[in-house]
């Protein structure tokens, strides 16, 4: 597996983690008035987020940015309209969408692992290369008995 891919799914569940305390605890502020539960539903959220996302990678890109989105927009829009919950919804819809178009695959250090592959099966000529030659001596020496009795 490559070692960057990790790190970056990492990277993201972190991301995703904070963005899910930071959601949780502000839905959970409009609910209730106590301070403590919406820490405490913030926290559970981050849990949740940071695992779906580590999880399912692809699909938490698609939340977190479509969620991130969301709120951006309904922020710049600072308006109780009707309207304003439809819009960001297309703009979460498309920056979730824009997400899959812009994610790099998974790259394979391609020359790296050739590298290694080759060494490997060197290695392994070469030790079955000395196998063959320690056989047929072997075998060379049983001859030279057979002919001496």
């Amino acid at each position: 597996m490559n070692i960057f891919q990790g790190f970056r799914k990492l990277l993201f569940c972190v991301i995703a983690a904070c963005t899910g305390m930071v959601v949780g605890y502000q839905l959970s502020r409009v609910l209730f008035a106590n301070v403590r539960l919406c820490l405490g539903i913030g926290a559970v959220c981050a849990v949740i987020l940071g695992i779906l996302a580590f999880r399912f990678y692809r699909s938490g890109l698609f939340l977190v940015c479509a969620v991130l989105m969301f709120f951006v927009i309904k922020t710049l829009l600072h308006r109780e309209d009707w309207w304003v919950y439809p819009v960001s919804s297309l703009a979460a819809l498309a920056a979730g969408y824009s997400v899959f178009l812009l994610e790099k695959p998974a790259e394979n250090i391609s020359e790296t692992s050739d590298v290694t592959e080759e060494k490997g099966k060197d290695k392994r000529e070469k030790k079955s290369h000395r196998k063959r030659e320690a056989d047929e001596q072997k075998e060379r020496h049983a001859r030279r008995r057979q002919e001496r009795s």
